[in-house]
């Protein structure tokens, strides 16, 4: 009878974790209330502006693959990326080199940090790229989407997606509130959809202000993470969604500057297609994504520190394997089924 009990309370709970989650209830009980935060356009629109131009800050937008430069990243990184197959986090790895790219970042004797660089791809390919890449993370392989497997630090060649250079990469385990590096000692910082995952606001702030120290003056953090896109929108667990106003305002306290304009127009098809968590985690293309009553998308920023220090020049361009993508999203409770 208690097997019995507990099969109809779980098989009821289910089915009410199933009724919230879906686009009906959303449409019928919370859109009324809601509004987008951002204008919408349609991306046959952008993609004519695209052609001439990208912004180095903006949100994810599928027009970018309109840009012949940026397209040229892209196949430079291993991608072949459509309208088809796209996905926001493959548009991260892509617009965080663009972006170095375009400030002449990318030199021989360039020294950089990632903040919570996992086993990421970015990781690899800047061997061919820079002088040294130093990755940090906590790595205790408790991570969502796995990435943050404890024995990265100490095992990187088996995560490698491809062979690279090994002298030049140093992943350590450290906390990206506590940065153990001393001041002005990176000439660029870059953090793909990390920065989230770090606290509070306080905290995400301290880690904030940790990459501005270690940053030489006149260097970038081109930093990747999530905006909320709808005025109802809360957060994720164990993920905080950034209103525009509160990141710009965490960006400005840390002593960064944002020199270009953001652009932050949403793209009409997908938003009215928007991808379903965690259900439709596999959907493609992977754009704009709703969990619950809140609608978001990934937003690239560049972030300057004040002064002259820090290396700019030529890129020196090397054949480079191709990614084989190991990261993987793995549904790990039956709650949201």
């Amino acid at each position: 009878m208690d097997k019995i009990k507990t099969n109809f309370i779980l098989k009821f709970k289910n089915q009410l974790i199933h009724i919230f989650f879906s686009n009906r209830f959303y449409t019928l009980f919370l859109r009324p209330f809601d509004k987008n935060l951002f204008p919408i356009v349609s991306t046959k629109k952008l993609a004519e502006e695209r052609k001439k131009i990208i912004p180095l800050n903006k949100i994810c937008q599928v027009a970018d693959i309109e840009n012949d430069k940026w397209q040229k990243t892209s196949k430079e990184l291993g991608y072949e990326i459509n309208r088809e197959n796209f996905h926001r986090k493959i548009w991260e790895y892509i617009q965080i080199i663009f972006c170095l790219k375009q400030l002449n970042f990318l030199t021989p004797q360039s020294v950089c940090l990632a903040v919570g660089a996992g086993r990421g791809p970015l990781l690899y390919y800047l061997t061919y790229k820079v002088k040294k890449i130093y990755g940090i993370d906590l790595y205790e392989g408790t991570f969502f989407g796995g990435e943050d497997e404890s024995d990265i630090p100490t095992s990187t060649e088996k995560y490698a997606p491809f062979p690279y250079i090994k002298n030049k990469l140093l992943l350590i385990r450290m906390n990206a509130l506590y940065l153990e590096f001393p001041d002005n000692f990176f000439d660029f910082i870059f953090s793909a959809s990390s920065i989230e995952h770090f606290g509070n606001k306080k905290e995400i702030l301290k880690s904030l202000k940790e990459m501005h120290r270690v940053l030489k003056p006149g260097g970038v953090a081109v930093i990747t993470t999530e905006l909320k896109l709808n005025f109802l929108g809360t957060s994720l667990p164990n993920v905080k969604l950034f209103t525009l106003k509160e990141f710009l305002t965490m960006i400005k306290q840390a002593g960064f500057i944002i020199q270009n304009n953001l652009e932050l127009r949403i793209e009409k098809e997908y938003f009215q297609n928007w991808v379903k968590l965690p259900k439709e985690i596999y959907k493609r293309p992977h754009i704009i994504l709703r969990f619950l009553n809140s609608i978001f998308t990934s937003i690239n920023v560049v972030l300057f520190k004040k002064g002259h220090e820090a290396l700019r020049g030529e890129e020196i361009y090397q054949n480079i394997p191709s990614f084989i993508y190991k990261g993987d999203i793995k549904i790990i409770s039956n709650f949201y089924l």
